[in-house]
């Protein structure tokens, strides 16, 4: 596994997160009526990624494997959006997290907030079953935050 910084987003990459947000729909601009019109949103929030948040993406093989995007605020590194290889996610997700942390020992823990509806459920028994670690907390206004200490 090799975790890297990166500044811009390639094409490959580009590619890889549109395809990931059409299938999974992890926010409400993704289920426009106009599959255009969502690729166009879709391309405003990794512009957004870029352009406010740390990126790093981990290779294997000359693969993209993860792809990661946090801010830090005090002692939380806040991910504003991960996604990876479905299979190795949970492996590359924990090392990314203990990599995070050991060059930034004032980290104390991770946090996200889910904003998704589609396939809510499945995807916090994902959470739960295969990012071990984390903690899910929903607030009694719906409020889905997830936490990684």
């Amino acid at each position: 596994m090799n975790f890297k910084p990166i500044k811009t987003c390639s094409k490959e990459l580009e590619n890889k997160i549109i395809i990931y947000f059409l299938k999974s729909k992890p926010y409400e601009f993704c289920e426009q009526s106009s599959r255009n019109l969502a690729i166009l949103k879709i391309k405003e929030y990794i512009d957004f990624l870029f352009s406010n948040c740390q990126v790093f993406v981990c290779e294997e093989n000359d693969k993209i494997s993860l792809f990661a995007a946090l801010t830090v605020k005090e002692d939380t590194a806040i991910i504003d959006f991960c996604f990876g290889d479905e299979i190795k996610m949970k492996t590359y997700f924990a090392e990314f997290r203990k990599l995070f942390k050991q060059e930034h020992p004032e980290i104390l823990g991770f946090y996200s907030e889910l904003t998704r509806k589609h396939k809510l459920k499945s995807y916090l028994k994902y959470i739960k079953r295969h990012l071990k670690g984390s903690e899910i907390n929903i607030d009694n206004n719906g409020k889905i935050t997830v936490y990684w200490r």
